[in-house]
């Protein structure tokens, strides 16, 4: 019965996992529309743009800083300040801000006060996303989204909250402020033009996608993993297809932000798998554990079995005891129950009886009575010991 509560268990906490993945918004970007705005700073910024895809947005100026958000190539952003070959920026009005709704209290439906000290802001909705900073008791927060079990708040990021990016990936519409402006690079020198390669056949990459495919493929992973992780016995759901799908569009979607989504919901999808091994673990100490209970009764009617037959085989048994009224019908032993009452008497012309005193016995022979002896005489002809000393 415990282990089928422990596993009830297990199952409500995979589930409760479960719904953070299917129900979290999840495609960041800076100042998009229909998001509300982080509070407006008041340090001065030149705007930028993003030349690469997948840009690391890191916590600080240096590749040891742990990564916010890949952005994505053409992302706007307001360029706030610059140490060395990293540029810092305001923080995205749609970032990753998340907090825990145990220290968030809310007062309407946009607004939240933090009932606890120190408490983490996050860059996703659970405890396994990294810290971005942290807020004292009683500071409000702007609510943007809610994900689906209610633990976690998405919120606006504070107004003085900012990351870095790598300076090499961002084309700047102007000087950084707080810096001279850059010198012109130099024209590099005419040269030469070299002769073309000539060009490879170009290979049959066959017919595109129809218009939406990624999105529909998107979506049917994720109504794949819903219904997998609905199912009672995490040891039965079935995650492959769910990767392979996400895989699918984390590799070939045109869409960035597509890209980012089935990225996210891929390393997601490990935890999901971990509930699974532990499910499918659990089962199997369980059914072990009810093949050894198994075993146990059978050998345990076995044994009762055997007593039965071997009980069945005599006459009576008991414990013989010696009788100390001589001459009482010629009895000179007794036959004991377990709650030391005399059950027969016993006496014997062909055997002795006296080596058996003590001992559990069974006896065989002919059940006879005597006048004024209210207790049945057996005539014994045979002696069997079934245990030792008592």
């Amino acid at each position: 019965m415990r282990l089928l509560e422990s596993r009830h268990l297990l199952k409500a906490l995979s589930l409760t996992a479960a719904a953070l993945v299917l129900t979290v918004p999840f495609a960041p970007a800076f100042g998009q529309e229909g998001e509300t705005p982080a509070a407006e700073t008041q340090r001065p910024f030149v705007k930028g743009t993003l030349t690469g895809d997948n840009v690391n947005v890191r916590h600080g100026a240096g590749t040891q800083y742990p990564i916010y958000y890949k952005a994505p190539m053409g992302a706007e952003v307001k360029v706030v300040g610059r140490e060395g070959q990293w540029l810092e920026v305001e923080f995205p009005a749609r970032g990753f801000s998340w907090i825990s709704a145990e220290y968030l209290s809310k007062v309407d439906e946009e607004t939240g006060i933090v009932t606890g000290s120190e408490v983490n802001v996050r860059s996703g909705p659970g405890f396994q996303f990294d810290e971005l900073y942290r807020v004292q008791a009683n500071h409000k927060f702007n609510i943007v989204a809610t994900d689906i079990t209610g633990d976690w708040y998405r919120v606006a990021p504070m107004p003085d909250a900012t990351a870095w990016i790598a300076a090499d990936y961002v084309r700047l519409a102007g000087p950084v402020p707080g810096t001279a402006p850059a010198a012109p690079e130099p024209e590099p020198a005419p040269s030469e033009p070299t002769p073309a390669a000539p060009e490879a056949p170009a290979e049959d990459e066959g017919t595109p996608p129809p218009p939406g495919y990624y999105e529909s493929k998107m979506t049917e992973a994720e109504e794949a993993l819903k219904a997998q992780v609905e199912k009672e016995d995490p040891a039965e759901w079935d995650l492959e297809q769910v990767r392979e799908m996400l895989t699918v569009v984390e590799a070939e979607a045109d869409d960035a932000m597509l890209r980012v989504k089935a990225r996210g919901m891929l390393a997601q999808l490990k935890g999901y798998e971990s509930v699974k091994e532990r499910a499918i673990e659990i089962g199997r100490v369980d059914e072990e554990l009810s093949q050894r209970l198994s075993e146990l009764e059978k050998q345990r009617q076995q044994k009762s079995g055997m007593a039965e037959r071997a009980t069945a085989a005599y006459l009576a048994t008991g414990r013989l005891e010696k009788f100390y009224i001589e001459g009482l019908a010629g009895a000179t032993h007794k036959l004991v129950d377990e709650d030391g009452s005399i059950s027969y008497l016993l006496r014997s012309e062909v055997m002795e009886l006296s080596p058996h005193q003590g001992k559990t016995c069974g006896v065989k022979g002919e059940i006879t009575s005597a006048p004024g002896v209210k207790v049945q005489i057996i005539d014994v002809t045979n002696v069997a010991v079934l245990s030792g000393e008592s």
